[in-house]
């Protein structure tokens, strides 16, 4: 069901006396020509219902009724339940099989006769995850899809919770509305278990966005995706992160000194999976030589316990005095200069919040550069549109530095031949 490639920045390493950085791509693809059985959800919906949510463009109401779609859509193998929070929270359904659905429809417009208040989104997440936890298992995706408007108390606390349910297999997907919400705080809870994070400028597009994570979530065919890399002596690797469908962190696990193992969550049957591995390599004399070995494991759909198994895929790299034999792969090259875009936006937008704007606008003019080289406009675009407030009131407007983090995630390199049929 899972078929996986690796490819090196470097297949030919220079023989220098020296450690030196390859990069290593890796592509676990789904494949679609099997029989796949999908695997039934188990939902909880939170909702911010703080006081701004009920201003004038009332994206409560969008709310409302982007919740309310997610219910007609499952099916009566399914579970959801609802949570609203503001000062604290209250479990407006709690989980059950999707059958009546106009009973559950009923408790979800309830949250508008709730009284509003603050922002405390640890409250939420706490009553979501006990909810979810009662019908959760491997053969259930269990996803937590957690909607604010506004900065929350106790984000340590929101990311612990996030950390701790991850653990247990439980992920979460989030959606801030508007421009005043934590984005690097719901970004982080989103990539500890491999859910997603949405930018929703307006609240007219919170159905459309709830959709589209929903008919993602109805593809997903393998939970508990895992994919163990066993080093070779010599090798360390100094960073792993997603790079497709998009650029993120990943959770992973350093069982022992030569295994390391990156925590994938749930696979959907139209969407590979790229993770990109800066790897540091001791000098060697010529010749070729191991360097890695790949196993994915996961559970597909009808079991209880890890029930696919691929590999194990063994890399090799040759080192060689011919300098002729010394190319280098465009593909993940590419990938490697998408990642250090996004890198670099993370970080430059973090140093100028610290009101470090110099070192933070160093950051954002190479990513503008790197993003140019790659032929990336849209992202050119914005980054360069950053770097010019930056210029004339010292400060990135809200809504600019929302759009740039949100595009420069973003890879649109991986061609549609890729997707096997």
């Amino acid at each position: 069901m899972i078929r996986i490639e690796t490819m090196l920045s470097r297949d030919n390493m220079p023989v220098t006396g020296e450690s030196m950085v390859n990069y290593m791509l890796v592509k676990l693809f789904p494949i679609a020509s099997e029989a796949i059985t999908t695997l039934p959800l188990n939902l909880a919906l939170v909702i911010d219902n703080s006081g701004s949510m009920y201003d004038n463009d009332q994206r409560i109401t969008h709310a409302i009724n982007a919740a309310c779609h997610v219910v007609d859509t499952l099916g009566s193998r399914d579970f959801v339940s609802v949570i609203a929070f503001s000062n604290n929270a209250k479990t407006f359904q709690q989980s059950t099989p999707v059958r009546d659905k106009d009973a559950i429809k009923a408790q979800i417009r309830a949250i508008t006769s709730w009284e509003s208040g603050g922002t405390q989104m640890a409250v939420g997440m706490k009553q979501a995850c006990e909810e979810v936890r009662r019908n959760h298992s491997a053969e259930r995706v269990s996803r937590i899809l957690l909607l604010t408007d506004g900065i929350t108390e106790a984000p340590n606390q929101c990311e612990s919770i996030a950390r701790q349910e991850t653990d247990r297999g439980i992920a979460f997907s989030t959606f801030g509305v508007g421009h005043d919400w934590n984005q690097p705080l719901l970004s982080k809870i989103a990539d500890l278990g491999r859910g997603r994070w949405y930018y929703i400028e307006t609240p007219e597009a919170i159905p459309d966005i709830f959709h589209k994570e929903l008919a993602g979530l109805q593809k997903v065919f393998a939970n508990n995706v895992l994919l163990t890399t066993t080093l070779k002596g010599g090798v360390t690797v100094k960073q792993v992160r997603l790079v497709e469908p998009e650029i993120a962190d990943v959770v992973i696990e350093n069982r022992t000194e030569r295994e390391v193992v990156a925590k994938i969550g749930a696979m959907q049957q139209d969407e590979p999976v790229f993770l990109l591995y800066t790897l540091s390599l001791a000098p060697r004399k010529a010749g070729k030589y191991r360097i890695a070995e790949h196993l994915a494991t996961f559970t597909a759909a009808g079991q209880a316990e890890p029930s696919g198994r691929v590999g194990p895929l063994t890399v090799e790299v040759v080192y060689t005095t011919d300098r002729e034999q010394l190319w280098q792969n465009g593909e993940v090259l590419k990938y490697v200069d998408v990642e250090r875009v996004d890198a670099m936006v993370r970080k430059g937008t973090i140093l100028i919040e610290r009101g470090e704007k110099d070192k933070g606008t160093q950051l954002l003019t190479a990513a503008a550069k790197v993003s140019g080289k790659i032929g990336d406009k849209t992202k050119t675009k914005l980054i360069q549109a950053a770097l010019e407030e930056l210029g004339v009131s010292g400060q990135i407007n809200r809504k600019t530095q929302l759009s740039m983090s949100n595009q420069a995630r973003k890879t649109q390199l991986m061609p549609e031949d890729d997707i096997e049929d």
